[in-house]
């Protein structure tokens, strides 16, 4: 007997909307939810996807956790995920200031967000 999940199976196992979601509900300011703290399961899952195929890039973010993880907010965090979308040699590129972030990829030039993190690993270099 098959007992995987379908979707209609995952579907019904969803909450209702706004239940046990982060910020409480629809009604709660969710840019106090963005500047909140990153918990520890959180940061354990972006250390995970950080890791990269260039060592230069493990170093430069292994630094920068060891400088930032105990205050990283889920703003920061989700900033660093974009910048982990890109490949390692663009991001080696961006973090040594060989390359504007504008020239490998345009949204993320746009991302405020995405410029702080910038910044902060940049100190790590």
């Amino acid at each position: 007997m098959n007992m995987a999940p379908t979707l209609v199976t995952a579907c019904t196992a969803l909450p209702p909307e706004g239940a046990n979601l982060p910020w409480g509900g629809p009604s709660e300011d969710r840019a106090e939810v963005a500047d909140a703290l990153l918990d520890e399961r959180a940061l354990s899952k972006l250390r995970w996807r950080c890791r990269r195929g260039l060592l230069e890039n493990d170093l430069f973010i292994e630094r920068f956790f060891k400088n930032f993880s105990t205050t990283m907010t889920v703003r920061q965090g989700n900033a660093l995920g974009l910048l982990m979308d890109l490949s390692d040699n663009d991001l080696l590129d961006v973090q040594l200031a060989r390359k504007s972030l504008a020239e490998v990829s345009e949204p993320l030039d746009r991302e405020e967000d995405v410029h702080e993190v910038l910044s902060m690993l940049r100190k790590n270099c």
